[in-house]
């Protein structure tokens, strides 16, 4: 049985906005693993790749589903993850 997994996502990298000096050349990302009927999916692996660099960062999701991604570099990210 195939599981669907739904990932939101709390906060994402701000990759669209123009440079400057003040800003940041890393985020946190940080989101929570749950099924289609809403139940959070703990030891998730949770894979997060950088588009245009193809840098990969791997996590596992906690016993609540959450996971975080420190220090990742603004840009466009590919993130996923597998349950089994």
């Amino acid at each position: 049985m195939r599981i669907t997994l739904t990932v939101f996502i709390l906060l994402v990298v701000f990759a669209l906005a123009p440079p400057a000096a003040a800003q940041f050349e890393t985020a946190t990302v940080v989101g929570a693993v749950r099924d289609g009927s809403g139940a959070v999916i703990a030891d998730a692996h949770v894979l997060l790749t950088h588009a245009e660099t193809g840098v990969t960062q791997e996590r596992r999701s906690n016993a609540s589903g959450l996971f975080e991604f420190f220090n990742v570099r603004i840009g466009r990210q590919v993130l996923g993850v597998d349950a089994r």
